[in-house]
């Protein structure tokens, strides 16, 4: 197991790949490693020069590791993994696809390997910033942006994909996060500003929990599933997207699928709709809507859920997403049962996001998960990250 360094300073034909020598390209540092190595990338940013995985200025693609020793991608500042936790983005690397080139930056397409705390910029050229479609795969702490299909696409069920954040995709492009496949757990992630869905399931049964869509333009949905597929949802919210929050798009979409303590706000079309009023094992509650062209369409309401008399949240616009303690608002939600705060629970250590994050005079930063939420994670969620 070798540590491989990268550094914008550094040189593709006479370093060495230590930290004295770094390398200039991360395509370079791939071409080296052996399955089990790190890959540390220190701030810049360095744009592709060609399409060819690991080959010096190609996109990086992590060799396979192993359930003990995977493959690393780690962006470092002064102290290495010292970006764990998120609050800004600032001072992350960027893995850049270069304007002509059709290269995908960042390929996680060979089991166990991880990447944390890096921005991949799509560069308005590259169809996805980020394939996931190796077994074992976590993604951590990445922003991804200028994408024209996809922000991050998730082709394997055994995936994590957390604190990762979609923003500014291009006219054209299909959705923030989507998967097609599997089981895969997509935890504390944020979709936003972006003119097409948020995140889409077009396969599998993804789970989603902590996570946030909002301001996705045009006719986007927060959270959508098309055909006969399913989703899980647990504590999200979705807020003044340009259609509906959560959507099941098709026939059967909402069999086997369900949202617990999910806060819908503000989305032109409905909060929580199924196109058709067929399902079987649908299960839902403790959901909160407030000011949505419609509330719910085609779903029942479950025992406990909540209409809102208020914005729920102490600052969405700014991407506060943690609930104040306005009566008839935030406070409603917690009167109801809604759980305590993701760590941080404010928006210092942690990039706030999170539907059921607590900020009030009292703070909040104890993780807790509602009781309320009967939902199966899949065993790969836990996270060393």
């Amino acid at each position: 197991m070798a540590d491989w360094y990268v550094n914008i300073s550094g040189s593709d034909s006479t370093g060495t790949g230590s930290s004295g020598a770094p390398y200039a390209t991360p395509g370079k540092a791939g071409s080296v490693m052996a399955g089990g190595d790190r890959i540390l990338i220190a701030p810049g940013t360095y744009t592709l020069t060609n399409t060819t995985a690991n080959t010096a200025g190609g996109p990086l693609a992590p060799l396979a590791g192993s359930a003990g020793t995977p493959s690393q991608v780690i962006g470092y500042s002064a102290i290495i993994g010292d970006l764990d936790a998120v609050a800004t983005f600032a001072g992350f690397p960027t893995l850049a696809a270069a304007v002509g080139a059709a290269g995908r930056p960042l390929q996680l397409t060979n089991a166990y390997c991880h990447a944390r705390n890096l921005i991949v910029d799509g560069a308005s050229q590259a169809d996805r910033c980020v394939q996931v479609s190796g077994a074992s795969v976590l993604l951590a702490n990445v922003k991804v942006l200028g994408f024209t299909q996809f922000g991050v696409c998730v082709q394997t069920p055994t995936a994590t994909v957390r604190r990762c954040w979609a923003t500014a995709g291009h006219s054209g492009a299909t959705a923030g996060f989507y998967t097609d496949s599997g089981e895969p757990l997509f935890g504390s992630c944020r979709a936003s500003a972006n003119p097409c869905h948020g995140f889409q399931c077009s396969g599998g049964r993804p789970f989603y929990e902590f996570s946030v869509s909002h301001a996705n333009t045009g006719t986007s949905d927060g959270f959508v599933v098309l055909g006969a597929n399913s989703a899980l949802y647990r504590q999200c919210a979705a807020r003044l997207n340009g259609r509906d929050g959560i959507r099941f798009d098709a026939t059967n979409g909402a069999d086997n699928s369900g949202a617990w303590g999910c806060v819908l706000t503000e989305n032109v079309g409905t909060g929580l709709h199924s196109a058709v009023t067929t399902w079987a094992d649908w299960d839902g509650d403790y959901n909160a809507y407030w000011n949505n062209g419609t509330n719910r369409t085609g779903l029942p309401a479950g025992a406990h859920d909540v209409t809102l008399t208020g914005d729920p949240f102490n600052g969405a616009s700014s991407g506060d997403f943690s609930l104040n303690n306005t009566a008839g608002a935030g406070a409603a939600c917690r009167a109801a049962g809604f759980p305590g705060a993701l760590p941080g629970g404010s928006t210092t250590g942690y990039l706030d996001i999170g539907a059921a994050q607590h900020q009030d005079a009292g703070g909040g930063s104890t993780f807790a998960v509602s009781t309320h939420c009967p939902v199966s994670l899949p065993p790969w969620r836990a996270s060393p990250y």
